[in-house]
């Protein structure tokens, strides 16, 4: 099998992990006994951590200190450990502190998956990031449908259940991942300018950041509560499935064309574009009265979230002075685990005081605050640009 295809699996299998956190977290606490308030903490406190811990793994990636598939199987260890105390363990306050660490955990694997490709890029090995992620989003729209029926039929602890399984599997695709630690001609000289700097030699791009930032804390919001959503107009976990799997579904034509369509579409129009589909979203969620209408806003996931992140790669990448490129990405990545640790707090506690329908009303305001600040900063950038 080639790399290509040993990636692709790899990506699939580890988004299926990513399902049983992000996809079906929240209905996992919920029907543990914990409210909305303190389920968007819990999820919120894992984000946190695990965003201080990718700095650090990524730094003994880069240095030689480890690779990074050691890194990945110790991981993958934790994450079936964390899985199998889920499932057996019953005291409340145990569960949400081992599902802080379980979030962490699946946190953790994101830049060391997406860097998987970078590496053997550099050893002139053709990974393919936009073929092996749509496999990804296949891998996740498929387990969606099957989790959710398997939790209306067998319950919340099949959640853990499922990890357990995917622990085992992911294991062993990253055996037959070949893998060596960095050499030293290969390390990442760290030049440039000091992260600190950005505000000030990248301004406009700051406030790129932080409007993605805040139109991904609307995405999140709509991810982590759509057992809220689906409930609200009289679904359950079958439907939060169906409503996940389409989501994942519609991402994948995005990915295998995206190097065809940024030829074609500037990054900055395409991230403009996204943003402003965020609030198209989150009316048509906001006015929905059947699951129907969830199923059809879900569609839009193709020209929102896979078209943001894509895009935000692309952008940083042709902005970037070549000794700021990584921080940049870096910076440009963190507003996912930042959209995230916001959406996480906000719905859980909106939700929780004031409903599905004023957290709604909340995550449309941050979609249309992200949209002005994209707009700002690419304005920005232009006025540097001509100065």
């Amino acid at each position: 099998m080639s790399i290509r295809n040993r990636y692709a699996l790899l990506q699939a299998v580890y988004w299926m992990i990513n399902l049983t956190a992000f996809g079906y977290g929240t209905y996992f606490l919920q029907e543990s006994g914990f409210r909305s308030a303190a389920t968007g903490i819990i999820l919120a406190l894992g984000g946190t951590a695990a965003s201080a811990l990718q700095n650090i793994l990524g730094r003994m990636v880069d240095r030689g200190v480890s690779s990074w598939r050691y890194i990945m199987v110790v991981l993958t260890l934790i994450y079936a450990v964390l899985c199998a105390g889920l499932y057996f363990c019953s005291v409340r306050f145990v569960t949400a502190a081992v599902f802080c660490f379980f979030m962490c955990a699946v946190n953790c694997f994101m830049p060391l998956l997406n860097g998987v490709g970078f590496y053997y890029e550099r050893r002139g090995i053709a990974a393919d990031y936009g073929f092996s992620r749509a496999f990804g989003s296949l891998g996740y729209a498929l387990l969606s449908v099957i989790l959710g029926r398997i939790t209306v039929a067998c319950g919340h602890l099949s959640v853990p259940a499922a990890g357990i399984l995917l622990s085992f599997c992911l294991l062993a695709v990253l055996f037959f991942m070949p893998c060596e630690k960095e050499t030293q001609d290969m390390k990442d000289n760290d030049t440039g300018s000091s992260i600190l700097m950005f505000p000030s030699k990248y301004p406009g791009f700051i406030l790129i950041v932080a409007g993605c930032t805040l139109s991904l804390a609307f995405h999140h919001i709509l991810g982590i509560f759509m057992i809220n959503i689906v409930e609200n107009v009289g679904g359950d976990s079958s439907d939060m499935g169906i409503a996940n799997c389409i989501a994942a579904l519609v991402e994948i034509p995005v990915m295998l064309s995206f190097s065809r369509i940024i030829r074609r579409i500037p990054a900055d129009r395409l991230i403009i574009a996204a943003s402003a589909c965020y609030i198209i979203r989150g009316i048509i969620v906001y006015n929905a009265s059947s699951v129907y209408m969830i199923f059809a806003a879900q569609v839009l996931q193709a020209f929102t979230f896979a078209a943001v992140m894509l895009a935000g790669i692309y952008y940083t990448d042709d902005l970037m002075k070549e000794e700021d490129k990584m921080k940049g990405q870096a910076l440009m990545g963190s507003s996912f685990t930042a959209g995230y640790v916001i959406g996480c707090i906000f719905g859980g506690i909106i939700i929780q005081s004031g409903g599905v329908e004023t957290a709604f009303i909340t995550g449309i305001v941050f979609a249309a605050a992200g949209l002005v600040l994209v707009l700002a900063g690419f304005r920005r950038k232009k006025h540097e640009c001509s100065v």
